[in-house]
């Protein structure tokens, strides 16, 4: 049932909606004051007495029905009156006995929909008059009110945001400072004229309109909210202009993005009036097109063209960041040839095409999305360039994969298409043949360059245009190869484009041939030409073969190679444990020094820390990974070298202070291998060639594995590498490496240069155990919780864990065997046994105690007290 004048309503009822009578957009006039009590509506009321005249509350609303909301009692005034659009009543707050708080005292229903003002006239016939609030419409609101800044849950945009769009020939964009204007700037039209309308988009889910109010404005300016119109009314009987008034006010849409229209009235000196826009506090104006869009929208992620599209045609131009002139990544592509087009593929339900606009540009560039056409204008009237606007905004695709085709089809006018928007949900669906200078989310890139790559044949790294890091490394020899391992689920190659490129490359995953692709065209760097996912997620081995048909286009080249976030790059020779280790193998391991000119230390063998030192820019206090590489096995050690110079700027002398020219052992956490760090020995004359250096790195193949003396295994020309030996004819050490493999020379033991080290690996004697108990074959595991649920003193868990119920294999002694045996050690116990009383013997008592021999089997010793 619904309340009526005198129920008490404490909230307003289903199809209303309450303001306090704090709101400011209640204008008090005459003598109030505020009472604060829980008694009423959000803690507060305002009050007047008798003793002053002229007291009222004035307020405008949009709706259709209001409700005051007081109180009622016996010192309150009888003969209140209130004018709703210049009708007047009166209303009676006077009651004896007992007081209603939250009272419905006026009750107005049935108004036309639209603007109303309400004026209530304080009575003077008892004590005092209470606001406590009013209720109006669930759709209606107040208007007319000052708003000089947003309320809390709101936020501002001023009529200058480049999201309003100004339609109609009548604008006057106005700024004065002391005019009560926002941020000093509104729009309006002319005096007398309208046809003119604003439009925008905003996401959210309420607004206002902040303008100016004035007897002489329009009173039927129509505001179109996705479709549906309604009316918003300036005109108010004020003395003069005011600034920063509400007056239009819309809430409860449903989250998302709307349209908004403002068309100007028919009527009043000024038709239209815009100073600001308030909406919801996380909200956001939606750009439209024409405005410049330098970062993508909240919901929305950018890709740049040139790395996610395909360009067909002939004659693609690039051109550069410059003066007044920004491209997303930096540069863009044009062209002016007809039939050229920009492909590219989505995922998702929404699509912004970014470019940039010029007077000289195609005003028709045709749009085609899922074969539906369209057509985007990049020309304008002005012949200062314009970047970064958007110039496509579509927002209600089917949710899926699309494919967009931008096409020049007419004129002379250059075309292009800077960035895509898309939802930041969606992705982009990469073209084999597409440049990818960056790898995508979810991927990781190594260059060409990293020792993890192998190259077999004659490959030569040289400088590329516009190549990943500057450089790629090429052959023309067919049959060459490049092999690398990787662990992931999927991989892309990255190469380049050219006239002279092969047309015909194998690829192998895992022994089996992949696919084939050709690397011949139209020049491009940094293209992606191959990719594979859905392997499992694995070691794989990838090998690339060049199979070119052609006798003058047989270039190979590798740029990049791009893996799983996740995943890591291995050399294929590459093992993960000390065991594994034989000559032509390497293995991993982290060198840091935390100081110039101090040796460092060794840590994690086997295991990726770091990326790779670098084997050009050498650093002198290094935190990164190399190789060490097997190269001889003799008297059960094994050689192992480092791929690189590890240091730079090290003297002989600071890495003989810590023991690394002849030799020191170094704790790399393997428990069963003794590791000794050395220097090489480099030959005391050039003549003399029983060294290490020569042995090793000149002249080994490390039993075929490699080209002897190859600078791709060995990096001996990223600068000279200093040996343990003392040159022949000074006191000065030789120095190997830099100009060539076979370069000899000498410097002071003091002098800074390179460190390479060498380490013997020695196995240490493995001795492995299990305990054969109940058929089965066991290891104790003190720190392993056990189905006994038994305890150690200290509270960890213990207990014998079964194996195998069959012979172990040597495999399994060697990685589940017991190395300790110390819980058969015999300890000493002491224990106390409990006598009882058994009889008499004499004057005394006998006692008598067992003892269990099987547990206690020697007692060395007992005492009785």
């Amino acid at each position: 049932m619904m309340a009526t004048v005198g129920d008490q309503l404490k909230q307003p009822e289903v199809g209303w909606r309450r303001y306090d009578d704090t709101h400011v957009g209640l204008k008090y006039t005459g003598s109030w004051y505020k009472v604060t009590s829980t008694n009423y509506y959000n803690g507060s009321v305002n009050v007047t007495t008798r003793a002053a005249d002229n007291n009222y509350v004035a307020f405008s609303f949009y709706g259709t029905k209001v409700r005051i909301i007081s109180d009622i009692a016996q010192d309150r005034h009888s003969d209140n009156t209130i004018t709703v659009d210049g009708v007047t009543e009166s209303f009676n707050t006077n009651k004896s006995g007992t007081a209603v708080l939250y009272a419905i005292v006026y009750e107005k229903m049935n108004l036309p929909l639209g603007f109303h003002t309400v004026t209530i006239m304080v009575g003077h016939n008892r004590t005092n008059f209470i606001m406590d609030a009013i209720d109006i419409d669930e759709s209606g609101y107040l208007y007319g009110y000052t708003l000089t800044a947003p309320e809390a849950g709101w936020r501002r945009f001023d009529d200058t945001h480049n999201a309003f769009a100004y339609l109609g020939a009548n604008w006057i964009a106005y700024t004065g400072a002391n005019q009560g204007i926002y941020n000093n700037t509104h729009h309006y039209t002319s005096q007398g004229k309208g046809d003119t309308e604003i439009r925008f988009k905003f996401y959210g889910t309420k607004l206002r309109l902040i303008s100016s109010i004035g007897p002489a404005f329009a009173n039927d300016i129509s505001v179109i909210i996705d479709g549906v119109t309604e009316k918003f009314n300036p005109r108010m009987p004020t003395t003069a202009d005011e600034r920063q008034k509400v007056t239009y006010e819309k809430t409860n849409l449903p989250l998302g993005v709307h349209e908004v229209n403002l068309i100007s009235g028919t009527n009043g000196d000024w038709r239209l009036d815009i100073d600001a826009v308030d909406i919801d506090e996380n909200g956001y104006l939606v750009a439209r097109v024409g405005q410049q869009l330098t970062t993508p929208e909240p919901e929305w992620k950018r890709y740049d063209t040139d790395n996610n599209a395909l360009y067909l045609g002939t004659d693609w131009k690039t051109v550069v960041n410059a003066t007044g002139r920004a491209f997303e990544g930096g540069s863009v592509k044009y062209s002016n040839v007809i039939g050229n087009y920009i492909k590219f593929s989505f995922t998702g339900k929404k699509l912004r095409l970014i470019a940039e606009y010029h007077n000289l540009y195609d005003p028709n560039v045709e749009v085609s999305i899922d074969g539906v056409v369209e057509y985007i204008n990049l020309s304008t009237t002005s012949s200062s360039y314009q970047p970064q606007r958007l110039v496509l905004d579509k927002i209600n695709l089917s949710d899926g994969s699309h494919e967009v085709v931008v096409k020049k089809i007419s004129g002379t006018g250059n075309f292009h298409i800077d960035a895509v928007d898309i939802d930041v949900t969606g992705r982009m669906i990469r073209y084999i043949g597409s440049q990818l200078t960056t790898p995508d989310e979810g991927w990781k890139r190594y260059d060409d360059s990293v020792s993890s790559i192998k190259y077999v044949g004659n490959f030569t790294n040289g400088v590329g245009a516009g190549a990943y890091n500057g450089y790629s490394n090429y052959t023309s020899t067919i049959g060459d190869k490049i092999i690398f391992d990787y662990e992931g689920t999927k991989l892309r190659l990255i190469g380049a484009r050219y006239t002279n490129r092969s047309d015909l490359i194998e690829v192998y995953v895992d022994g089996k041939l992949h696919g084939t692709h050709s690397q011949l065209g139209s020049e491009l760097a940094q293209v992606l030409q191959v990719e594979i996912v859905g392997l499992p997620k694995a070691r794989h081995q990838v090998e690339i073969v060049n199979k070119s048909s052609g006798s003058s286009t047989t270039f190979m080249a590798l740029d990049a190679v791009d893996i799983d976030l996740d995943g890591r790059l291995f050399h294929p020779d590459e093992v993960t444990s000390v065991g594994e280790l034989e000559i032509g193998k390497r293995i991993r391991c982290n060198y840091v020094s935390n100081t110039a000119g101090v040796a460092g230390e060794f840590k994690n063998i086997g295991k990726q820390t770091s990326d790779l030192i670098s084997t050009t820019s050498i650093p002198s206090a290094p935190n990164g990974d190399f190789y060490f590489i097997v190269v001889d096995e003799y008297n059960g050690k094994k050689i192992l070298i480092a791929d690189r110079n590890i240091q730079s700027s090290v003297s002989w002398d600071a890495l003989n202070s810590s023991g690394l020219v002849f030799g020191v052992q170094k704790d790399l956490g393997e428990k069963n291998y003794i590791f000794v760090a050395r220097l090489l020995s480099g030959g005391y004359s050039a003549a003399d060639k029983d060294n290490d250096w020569d042995q090793y790195i000149v002249n080994s193949t490390l039993n075929g594995n490699i080209i002897a003396g190859d600078d791709r295994v060995w990096n001996w020309s990223g600068g000279y590498g200093i040996t343990s030996t003392t040159n022949f004819n000074s006191v000065n050490r030789v120095r190997r490496g830099s100009l060539t493999a076979l370069t000899h020379t000498a410097i002071a033991s003091s002098s800074t240069i390179g460190y390479r080290p060498l380490f013997e690996v020695e196995t240490l004697p493995m001795f492995k155990s299990f305990v054969k108990h109940d058929g089965a074959y066991k290891k104790y595991e003190p720190k392993v919780f056990i189905e006994s649920n038994e305890k150690t003193p200290s509270g960890e868990a213990f207990g014998w864990k079964t194996i195998t119920a069959i012979l172990p294999s040597e495999d399994t002694f060697i990685n589940d065997g017991m190395d300790d045996l110390s819980v058969f050690d015999r300890k000493n116990e002491h224990f106390v046994q409990t006598m009882t009383a058994n009889g008499s013997l004499g004057s005394g008592k006998l006692f008598k105690g067992s003892i269990d021999l099987k547990k206690y089997f020697e007692i060395t010793n007992v005492s009785v007290k």
